[in-house]
């Protein structure tokens, strides 16, 4: 029985590498954290580069000179520019009449990036709205 309590306070009394074992535990905890981080703000970034090319587009196609096909073309291009040619084809754009007042709707589409910008196709549907421009008015 001694010599169990003897072996036993033997190992736990023992701290030699224990602040190895702490480190390679909380540098994973860090990192993990920080890829955390990084994936947030990729989702930001694509969500916030989508409403923007969106809208671009959508105010290029209510101008009184213009039509739905540049506004959805503006839009397109800013978003292959940015994240790649899976973007072809994805954005759809209608007009919309609200009482007296006509819309420009263009929506889109996105993925949401899980790792990197590699994810869930399609997830994320994103619309931007301008009102269409009339001369006279």
């Amino acid at each position: 029985m001694r010599a169990a309590k003897r072996a036993l306070k033997t190992v736990l009394g023992n701290q030699h590498g224990s602040a190895a074992v702490e480190f390679i535990g909380a540098s994973v905890l860090v990192l993990l954290m920080m890829l955390m981080v990084f994936q947030v703000s990729m989702f930001m970034y694509v969500r916030t580069v989508s409403i923007d090319a969106l809208a671009q587009g959508a105010q290029v196609a209510a101008r009184y000179d213009s039509n739905i096909a540049e506004g959805l073309a503006v839009a397109e291009n800013i978003l292959v520019n940015n994240f790649g040619e899976n973007f072809k084809g994805k954005i759809r754009g209608k007009v919309v009449e609200t009482g007296q007042e006509r819309n420009v709707v263009l929506t889109a589409m996105v993925p949401m990036p899980i790792l990197g910008f590699v994810g869930i196709p399609e997830a994320i549907e994103i619309s931007a709205e301008a009102p269409i421009e009339m001369l006279g008015r």
